[in-house]
């Protein structure tokens, strides 16, 4: 029975997070230091592929390696190394979940959008089977064309998705309203970085609303008190 502290929802609630490009679990757990942790275990993992190339001037300029990388786009817009990704995650949540939600930035949130479509399809086969709802951060649908054609159907994803990006983010979440119909977008003042107390203090409220809502409609179906 899961415990629950008083005045709040289950807190015990699970959230797998998934870091960007050539990025580390180190440096999200740091971009994540204002997330309401109270209200949820938030489990940070590297990726399975370390960085095929240089990190960003921007990461290496705060953060030391090593970095990783969920897969390496090439020129024809494909994934190299997503089935061996989805494959890491399936095992690492057999071990470590279940994880009721999933947050992802950047590449990661792209791959969250993916964990998504896959639990509602076929929870048997799917990584991330328990998937209750999804913190999307910069994030946008998979554009390799062997992933991009399971969104062309108009598909819709019914779990409810907490999106967010910056003012100068050059990835806007808003086209994935289009997949996910129970859709919250906000944005903060920022570039192409998650939310924080400097420039979305107003976000990382609406957050605490979020995992509330999803938490409390989690205990109400798990019957837990």
């Amino acid at each position: 029975k899961k415990k629950k502290k008083k005045g709040t929802v289950d807190f015990a609630m699970k959230i797998l997070c998934l870091h960007g490009f050539r990025c580390s679990a180190t440096i999200l757990k740091f971009q994540c230091r204002h997330m309401p942790a109270d209200l949820a275990e938030f489990v940070y993992i590297d990726a399975r592929h370390p960085a095929s190339g240089e990190a960003y001037a921007e990461i290496q300029a705060f953060f030391s390696g090593p970095f990783f990388e969920w897969w390496n786009k090439q020129e024809d817009e494909s994934y190299t190394g997503v089935q061996e990704t989805l494959a890491y995650l399936k095992d690492y949540a057999a071990t470590h979940g279940p994880f009721d939600g999933v947050l992802g930035f950047s590449q990661g949130g792209c791959l969250a959008v993916l964990l998504c479509l896959l639990s509602m399809q076929d929870a048997a086969t799917a990584p991330l089977p328990h998937l209750r709802f999804a913190i999307i951060a910069s994030g946008f649908v998979p554009r390799a064309p062997e992933l991009a054609k399971l969104f062309d159907s108009g598909v819709k994803i019914p779990l409810p998705v907490f999106c967010v990006h910056g003012q100068s983010d050059f990835v806007k979440t808003t086209p994935l309203a289009d997949v996910f119909p129970d859709c919250e977008i906000h944005e903060h003042k920022g570039g192409h970085e998650l939310p924080n107390k400097s420039n979305g203090p107003h976000v990382i409220d609406a957050l605490r609303q979020f995992l509330q809502r999803v938490g409390a409609a989690g205990s109400a179906v798990q019957g837990t008190s």
